[in-house]
């Protein structure tokens, strides 16, 4: 096996591709065999929707028949004998393709007998609770700014979207934050389904200031909205690598409605950030969950509109914290 090591990333080839792993992040040994397993499952479908249908003998004898078909004057005799062929082996291919579909169904499922599902969690010593434990998160910023994180769990933006007389433009800034439940510390619920109701806290400010609105450039308007969503959800294996398959979900900018909106005041004004802000709470069913790692995500962001001369800032800064919780019976 051919491998290197560069930082934390190792990359090593063996007989089934290339593969990258995560060395801060080691695989529990049966689980980086079933991922190994379920890798040379997908080269073997790949494999088998690869196969033909037809032999090429078939192809072969396809093609005589319609060499005869075309050829012009022959005898009335010729022209019974071919149709009786044309018969005969239209029944014969769609006999073979028939067996042929059946047994790839049949392989088919073999392969993904063992592989419905895997477990992904990582090793290491489980926790004991039933909350979902902070994995990662990615800032974002998609107008002028910086985000960075400042101590333990605290992200801080320093962003602002400002625009010319007469013209206008959309903006936005925040974070995703991943969070892991392994399928140990699942909770339960009598009724078969839970509860997800998580938090989190927003700090510091918004400014958001407009021109006197003239004739000329149209209204001056500012408007700052806060956007929240939550999706639970696990990984599953598509064919070019894991796909999201989304459990539950709830979104929008009403759950909690933090929305400031100026219009040609010639002024400015500022906004605190709510502090505790609720996320959209769901409800799951435990059967729709298989058993392996549950996901949540967990988006914060704040979409900005300027117009005419107007602009929307963080009053100084913006903190975000997310918090951990637990979902709880319904």
């Amino acid at each position: 096996m051919k491998e290197s090591v560069k930082d934390y990333v190792k990359i090593s080839r063996d007989d089934d591709g290339w593969l990258i792993k995560n060395t801060a992040q080691p695989l529990k040994s049966e689980v980086a065999e079933a991922l190994a397993a379920r890798r040379r499952t997908h080269r073997d479908l790949l494999a088998l929707d690869h196969e033909p249908v037809r032999t090429p003998k078939m192809r072969r004898e396809s093609a005589e028949l319609r060499r005869r078909l075309n050829t012009m004057g022959v005898p009335r005799a010729e022209v019974d004998r071919l149709k009786a062929d044309l018969r005969s082996a239209a029944t014969k291919q769609s006999d073979h393709i028939k067996a042929t579909l059946k047994d790839r169904r049949a392989r088919r499922e073999r392969l993904l007998a063992p592989e419905k599902h895997i477990q992904l969690g990582l090793g290491g010593t489980a926790p004991v609770d039933n909350s979902f434990w902070w994995a990662e998160t990615q800032p974002f910023i998609n107008c002028a700014g910086v985000a960075n994180f400042v101590d333990e769990g605290t992200l801080r933006f320093i962003t602002g979207l400002a625009v010319i007389p007469g013209d206008s433009k959309l903006g936005s800034f925040g974070a995703v934050a991943y969070f892991s439940l392994q399928p140990e510390r699942f909770p339960t619920s009598p009724s078969g389904v839970l509860s997800s109701a998580p938090h989190a806290e927003l700090f510091g400010g918004i400014v958001l200031n407009t021109a006197d609105g003239d004739l000329w450039n149209g209204d001056s308007k500012a408007q700052c909205a806060l956007f929240l969503r939550q999706t639970i959800l696990q990984w599953d294996f598509g064919p070019n690598g894991p796909v999201a398959r989304i459990i539950a979900e709830a979104s929008g900018y009403d759950y909690f409605p933090w929305k400031w909106f100026l219009v040609d005041t010639g002024g400015s004004t500022h906004e605190d950030c709510p502090g505790y802000t609720p996320i959209p709470p769901l409800t799951y069913n435990q059967s729709d969950i298989w058993p392996q790692d549950l996901w949540a995500q967990i988006e914060v962001r704040f979409d900005i509109y300027v117009r005419s001369s107007a602009f929307v800032d963080s009053d100084n800064v913006v903190d975000l914290r997310y918090s951990q919780w637990a979902p709880v019976p319904a």
